[in-house]
């Protein structure tokens, strides 16, 4: 549905989520941020695990947990690796 007049709706794809990135980006071209909503987590969409109200949570299958490491820079790669097998 169209925005109310006045509202702006911008969908803005981040690689490294940062604290509170889009919202200083935004604020810094004169837009102020209302809502936030996060569509995916690297090549998973959320709406694709379940997941549709803040707070909600799901496990990962093993195919789900490989495509999120693969798409992982590398430090975070070797990172989670060396914390999965202590």
């Amino acid at each position: 549905p169209p925005a109310p007049f006045g509202v702006f709706v911008v969908r803005v794809s981040v690689s490294m989520g940062r604290n509170r990135v889009v919202r200083r980006l935004l604020a810094a071209v004169g837009l102020p941020v209302s809502e936030l909503h996060r569509m995916r987590i690297g090549p998973l969409s959320l709406s694709g695990l379940g997941i549709d109200q803040p707070g909600d949570a799901c496990l990962l299958s093993a195919e789900q947990q490989a495509a999120l490491r693969a798409a992982a820079p590398e430090r975070e790669r070797v990172e989670a690796e060396a914390a999965s097998s202590v």
